[in-house]
């Protein structure tokens, strides 16, 4: 910690010098503005112009150096959670078919990315939303309603044994996969330009509470998609309806607390969480019968259907830490 001494220059007002290695790290200069954000602690934060900063947020990406497509993609997925505004793919010759390919695929996945230079070595992609526009509330809600939605859509197509439906659930993973995105670009966005956080009306440690609930999420309708996968070999088999019967009853219970365990953290509930960590232990337990009534069953329906109760179980112990987490912002 570099302690100064506040001095007192035309009579009036107060003056502090600025630490050499800051300003040299962050290419401050004599006569450039910077950003004074009084904080709830009673701290002055201090950041460099805004128009500084955004100097840093170009990316370029040599596809010359990058012979897996896949890698490609997860890069340009990378670049664009690390919160770079603009990205520009290059290649020494012609930008070939198959790289065009995974940018276009970029462009319809992350929200808000778009081409906006094509040349035939050099492709510029830029977001062209504010971060700061896209409350994480919202956000984190929309997320729940489509995890929610998805499980119960899951469960009504085991019951319905409807194929079409279940390949409909996996499909819509991706929607919860961009809106995940979204929330850690604004994340890292918020520690390189403190101004976002004052436009979103958020802390710091609210913006990374935020974050770590919409991960569960992500991760819970993740596991959606196993049980709809799995789902697809239960149905094609022969299974005990018994079992059927208990993968429904344990899928809807872990569905009904995940909703309200998001609830208690966006109301601050304290008893409401408590009450949700109490019932998804309870329908924990609903898993380890599903997982000894299918040790009776051939081995393919058996496995589908204790990957599914395992998913389920996952669901639950995912509840539980939401719910924890609403105790803790609470207290």
């Amino acid at each position: 910690m570099d302690v100064r001494k506040v001095q007192m220059i035309g009579g009036s007002s107060l003056m502090i010098t600025l630490p050499k290695e800051w300003t040299e790290s962050s290419g401050v200069k004599k006569n450039d503005s910077l950003n004074l954000f009084p904080l709830a602690d009673g701290s002055l934060l201090v950041s460099p112009s805004t128009e500084r900063m955004k100097e840093h947020t170009l990316k370029t990406i040599n596809s010359d150096n990058i012979d897996d497509l896949d890698l490609l993609f997860r890069i340009l997925v990378g670049a664009y959670m690390s919160g770079y505004s603009t990205v520009e793919i290059t290649s020494r010759d012609r930008i070939n078919e198959s790289v065009r390919g995974i940018i276009e695929k970029m462009t319809q996945t992350a929200i808000g990315v778009e081409i906006i230079e094509e040349l035939d070595n050099k492709i510029i992609l830029k977001d062209l939303v504010d971060p700061s526009e896209m409350r994480m509330s919202r956000t984190m809600e929309r997320m729940r309603s489509l995890v929610s939605n998805m499980l119960s859509d899951a469960l009504a197509a085991i019951k319905q044994s409807n194929k079409k439906l279940l390949n409909n659930v996996i499909s819509r993973d991706n929607d919860i996969d961009r809106l995940e995105w979204l929330v850690t670009r604004q994340t890292n966005m918020a520690y390189n330009d403190s101004t976002i956080c004052r436009k979103m009306e958020l802390g710091q440690k609210e913006m990374m509470m935020y974050y770590t609930v919409c991960r569960i999420i992500e991760r819970i309708g993740d596991h959606v998609v196993v049980i709809a996968k799995n789902a697809l070999s239960l149905i094609d088999g022969t299974i005990d309806p018994k079992i059927t019967k208990e993968i429904l009853s344990a899928g809807e219970s872990v569905r009904s607390l995940f909703v309200a365990s998001v609830r208690s953290w966006s109301e601050e509930n304290l008893i409401a969480a408590n009450e949700c960590i109490r019932e998804c232990e309870a329908a924990v337990e609903k898993c380890k019968i599903i997982n000894r009534h299918a040790m009776n069953e051939n081995l393919d329906s058996a496995m589908a259907a204790t990957v599914i109760a395992g998913s389920i179980r996952r669901i639950g112990e995912y509840s539980i830490d939401i719910s924890e987490h609403a105790i803790n912002t609470a207290v």
